[in-house]
């Protein structure tokens, strides 16, 4: 995409479906509660070795514990939780449920784990509404939602493993995380850590 162009506005559709969707961290759940009270659905996604969030005046809440590692032999080998497919299954059967009502995921910064469940959910959408390519339109309205996005790959690629092939999903999985907007984010990530 040249620098003079840009992605048209959200249709009627990606607008309520972004509307209705938020990614959020751990800290600043209390202050999006108070304001939204009693609006939000929310999967709160948490390191198996930490407490779950505190989840107050939310509908309902579907927690998830599992650690933000992008290869599961890896994560393992280092002693950490990977995500499993189960898991990813159980976040959209409550997205599923919950639908067309507000969803907001949570993850301990709102930057990994969440985003790449949120990204799931935003292909599937595009793809049901006949977007054949929906990688450049998928960022874009993560980006939208959650401008400090850098997707957990493992977390996305088993999350878009749930409605198309595993091929596809590998494909499309390092389309999506190696878009130059969410590489930067991972590139201005590390640059800010101590």
């Amino acid at each position: 995409m040249g620098t003079n162009e840009s992605i048209s506005g959200p249709t009627a559709n990606e607008s309520r479906m972004i509307s209705h969707a938020s990614i959020s961290a751990r800290l600043d759940l209390p202050a999006v509660f108070k304001r939204d009270k009693g609006f939000w659905n929310v999967v709160s996604i948490h390191e198996p070795t930490m407490p779950k969030a505190s989840v107050q005046g939310v509908k309902r809440v579907h927690y998830s514990a599992f650690d933000d590692v992008d290869n599961a032999a890896e994560g393992l080998e280092r002693g950490m939780v990977p995500v499993r497919t189960a898991q990813v299954r159980a976040i959209f059967d409550f997205a599923n449920e919950t639908h067309p009502q507000g969803l907001l995921i949570q993850c301990r910064m709102g930057q990994s784990r969440s985003t790449g469940i949120a990204l799931a959910l935003i292909v599937r959408g595009l793809v049901q509404s006949g977007e054949i390519k929906p990688t450049e339109r998928a960022v874009e309205l993560l980006l939208q939602v959650r401008r400090q996005a850098m997707p957990n790959a493992l977390v996305l690629q088993l999350a878009l493993e749930s409605f198309i092939s595993v091929e596809q999903a590998k494909g499309l999985t390092s389309e999506l995380v190696n878009h130059p907007r969410l590489m930067e984010n991972r590139f201005l990530n590390r640059r800010s850590q101590p």
